[in-house]
């Protein structure tokens, strides 16, 4: 069944010293009987012992297994040794955290065969070990644990049994019962011993082969063997190699034991991966900060319906969701796509029907059909003016004064009222809108005195702003009626306002805009003209005289007889406006050169008290003027349902069209972007530092587990189990390490983010989401946890894959 040809093996020393364990050895096998192999220790049996079972190879020469070669492929003397080769060792080299079954049943499983339990009991009674199954190996005896290994290589059918000094660790008594075993399993099998006991081999062997030096000295023959050379009884193909199993669970089992016997060691890699994990993960958490994420998450915590927009640059805008166009008359109109939402330009918001309030949420106290001569009014602006006094008018001429002790609101309803808003006008009143304006103000409307704690009071200041911006101040209108309303545009009183003349730079302050379409008289170059007539160009304006004194020294000064006015000298001068606006350091109100084309004059009563500081411009100018102010530029939007929805629109008006938010949080949050992120990347440096510490240490780790347990890889390997499967064993131990890491670092993360919100919504805002664990940081936990742990694994099991055997046997 056997036969070797021209074996031979030499050994190189740590210091290149050469030695030869075995010189050109030639032998045939039978497929069956008891052979044994003699000789000293050192003289080469167990080398030749090795190289029949290939847990060794040989330096030269070759061996045939049913007239098939050998081959020194992995894959092939894996298949060889688990299919054909059983090995009895003199250190019984049992799994000793398995049971007796267990032991037994491996060597079945590396060979993927089924009925286990039935063909183990069998095997343990024909051993003499019947109901020894659920024994632990520390609970037998020596002789007990031989019979065992004995039992692991019938039970896989072996047609080759290699005993390598099978009772070197028993008394005779126990010795002579494992060679009874071990002749009546020779029976029907090939059984090759090495022994030092040469009478036990007269006893047993037919045959026996004595080695001395590395070669065969005598080869004798006791009972006339046959050597079957041409009884193939079954052929060993390597196209149809079968790949051995090794179980899962086992393999499992090993590598948690093997955390457990470096304890120290072990808690200190999870540590430390889980400090670069954790690291690494809430760097990705805070630099993939995203303020329109935070604010779609706050806006689904506190149930906010409504937002603002506005633009937070000077710079023209033009978006899919807020795209404005100016017509022929200069009012704009805009286009939302799907977005409910309400234009509010210095308080008026521009509506075009009673029913688009209503869909946008908001309710009336009595309402007719808004139409192109009415508007609608808020309670609070209502409240307000009849608390100073409500002059109503049926006509809009002759009016009297409300008295809420006789009227109420829906009296008011197709009748004019004079409410104070941007300018004191008659509004005739088709509808009074709903607020919450009394949670603000008392029955004097003076704000409410501060609320009881820090935050709260925090949360109802910006509550307070964002109603005033967007809710109590507004006149409902249609574009139609808006067209008679905006002549003018008033900047924020707290503005400063540069003009730059020439090379000359004057501070100004409340400036206002007029139109030009307005019949007033203005000087010229030429005479004294009206406004309309004049005509302005986008580039030309119309100052006060004031102002014009202003910029240029006194040139002119009032005279009621208007024939005695002196030709002011800087018209047609070139003068270049910057506002700087509160809220906006150092934001250019326009790039564009205005021509001063003429002065309206008015008088002045002391010079320097009650100027009048104003300009008139074309009616696109003062549109323009009206869309890049701080506070005329506001759209009230109503907010879908859904958060996802929330967060890709923010996230799109700002990416793309720098269009920004403006409500209750939305400050807040604005705020703390950039330092979430530089937070973020200072977490992101030290998770770096330390997976590299952790990639050493976990190498360190499993190397030591590979260099603590080779004795037990080569018991595996011996019983047919490939590199492949011993690789099992090990990436389970870090599969393990993974998923403690993986659980700690995601509980870690998730109670760090918490804290951070809550000590963050302390500082700023109740309720306020800054960061949240989304999915993408979930799947970068879970794939560094994973690859970490996992590449740190690798060079040691390619050193497993390299190992041979024998070495990891010898330990």
């Amino acid at each position: 069944m056997i036969e070797i040809k021209n074996i031979s093996k030499l050994y190189e020393s740590k210091r290149r010293l050469k030695h030869k364990a075995l010189d050109n050895i030639n032998l045939d096998f039978p497929s069956k009987g008891m052979i044994f192999l003699l000789g000293k220790s050192g003289s080469g049996k167990t080398t030749l012992l090795n190289i029949i079972g290939a847990l060794d190879s040989p330096s030269n020469g070759e061996i045939f297994f049913n007239n098939v070669k050998i081959q020194p492929k992995r894959e092939f003397l894996d298949h060889y040794r688990n299919q054909y080769i059983g090995f009895v060792f003199q250190e019984f080299n049992l799994i000793e955290s398995e049971t007796v079954f267990q032991n037994t049943a491996l060597a079945m499983q590396l060979q993927n065969k089924r009925q286990v339990k039935e063909l183990v009991a069998s095997v343990l009674k024909q051993v003499g070990l019947e109901g020894f199954e659920n024994r632990m190996p520390d609970e037998l005896s020596g002789g007990e644990k031989q019979r065992i290994t004995i039992a692991r290589a019938l039970v896989k059918n072996s047609k080759i049994i290699l005993a390598d000094e099978p009772t070197g660790n028993l008394d005779s008594e126990n010795g002579e019962s494992i060679f009874e075993l071990l002749k009546s399993i020779s029976e029907n099998k090939l059984v090759i011993a090495v022994t030092h006991d040469r009478e036990c081999a007269k006893k047993y062997g037919e045959r026996i082969i004595e080695i001395s030096d590395g070669k065969i000295i005598s080869d004798t023959d006791l009972k006339n063997t046959y050597v079957d050379k041409n009884n193939q009884m079954e052929e060993l193909l390597i196209d149809k190699i079968s790949k051995s199993k090794f179980p899962s669970r086992l393999a499992f089992k090993l590598g948690f034991l093997n955390l457990g016997k470096r304890k120290a060691r072990s808690i200190l890699t999870i540590f430390i991966a889980i400090l670069s994990i954790f690291s690494m993960t809430f760097a990705h958490v805070l630099t993939s900060f995203s303020s329109e994420k935070a604010l779609s998450k706050t806006i689904s915590e506190n149930d906010v319906e409504y937002i603002g927009i506005y633009q937070n640059t000077i710079k023209e805008v033009v978006s899919q969701y807020s795209r404005w166009r100016y017509l022929n008359d200069g009012i704009y109109e805009e286009e939302l796509e799907d977005v409910p939402y309400i234009k509010i330009t210095n308080d008026y918001a521009i509506i075009n029907s009673k029913q688009q309030l209503l869909d946008f949420g908001l309710e009336f106290y009595c309402v007719e059909e808004l139409t192109n001569d009415s508007v609608y009014v808020t309670d609070y602006l209502l409240d307000r003016q009849i608390f100073y006094g409500l002059q109503v008018s049926l006509d809009g001429e002759n009016y009297i004064e409300y008295d809420s002790n006789i009227h109420s609101y829906e009296w008011l309803i197709g009748k004019y009222a004079k409410i104070t808003n941007l300018r004191s006008e008659f509004y005739k009143l088709a509808g009074i809108v709903k607020t919450n304006y009394k949670e603000f103000y008392d029955e004097s409307f003076f704000p409410f005195e501060e609320v009881s704690s820090i935050d709260n009071n925090k949360l109802y200041q910006r509550r307070m702003l964002f109603q005033e911006r967007y809710y109590l101040n507004n006149i409902y209108c249609t574009e139609f009626y808006l067209r008679s309303l905006i002549n003018y545009v008033k900047f924020d009183k707290e503005s400063s306002i540069t003009a730059e003349v020439e090379t000359k730079v004057v501070p100004l302050s409340n400036i206002t805009l007029l139109s030009s379409e307005l019949d007033v008289d203005v000087l010229t170059s030429s005479s004294l003209v009206s406004i309309n007539e004049l005509n302005l160009s986008p580039s030309e304006i119309v100052v006060s005289s004031d102002l014009y004194n202003r910029l240029f020294d006194n040139e002119i000064v009032f005279d009621f007889d208007m024939d005695n006015l002196e030709f002011p000298q800087k018209l047609g001068t070139k003068i270049r406006f910057n506002v700087h606006l509160k809220e906006t350091n150092d934001i250019t109100f326009s790039e564009e050169e205005f021509i001063i084309s003429g002065v309206k004059m008015d008088p002045s009563f002391l010079p320097g008290e009650n100027q009048n500081y104003y300009i008139y411009v074309n009616k696109s100018i003062l549109m323009n003027c009206a869309e890049n102010g701080f506070e005329n530029n506001r759209t009230l939007i109503k907010l879908s349902e859904n958060e996802n929805d929330n967060y890709q629109f923010l996230k799109q008006i700002r990416e793309n069209e720098n269009v920004v938010t403006d409500f209750v949080y939305s400050e807040t949050i604005y705020d703390n972007e950039q330092t979430q992120r530089n937070v973020g990347y200072s977490f992101l440096v030290f998770g770096i530092v330390m997976s590299i510490i952790t990639v050493l240490i976990m190498i360190s780790l499993i190397s030591f587990s590979v260099v603590s347990q080779k004795k037990e890889i080569g018991i595996l390997r011996a019983m047919g189990a490939s590199a492949q499967d011993i690789k099992k064993i090990y990436l389970f131990e870090s599969l393990i390490i993974s998923v403690i890491v993986f659980v700690i670092s995601l509980l870690l993360t998730i109670t760090t983010v918490n804290i951070n919100n809550s000590e963050m919504s302390k500082a700023t805002l109740p309720n306020t989401i800054f960061i949240s664990f989304e999915f993408l940081s979930f799947v970068a936990l879970f794939l560094a946890s994973l690859v970490l742990i996992n590449v740190a694994t690798l060079l040691p099991l390619i050193k497993i894959s390299k190992m041979k055997p024998i070495d990891a046997i010898k330990n």
